[in-house]
């Protein structure tokens, strides 16, 4: 998650977007991964897939909140 969030803050959106998508595959309802995915998505253009990852993200911070 680290390297992701590296990615984000230096602007290298594939870097993140990739490296993500292993790490996706592992923790599918992290609310980090999912904000920094739709930040990585931000940086490139792509709204409507922002949106969802926000979502996610949101989403899954209320589930992890509730169920501590």
């Amino acid at each position: 998650l680290q390297y992701v969030k590296n990615a984000v803050e230096t602007k290298s959106w594939d870097s993140a977007l990739e490296r993500s998508r292993s790490i996706i595959q592992l923790c599918p309802n992290s609310p980090m991964l999912n904000y920094y995915i739709s930040l990585a998505l931000d940086g490139k253009g792509d709204k409507i897939k922002v949106l969802q990852y926000i979502q996610k993200a949101s989403d899954n911070t209320f589930f992890m909140s509730e169920n501590a």
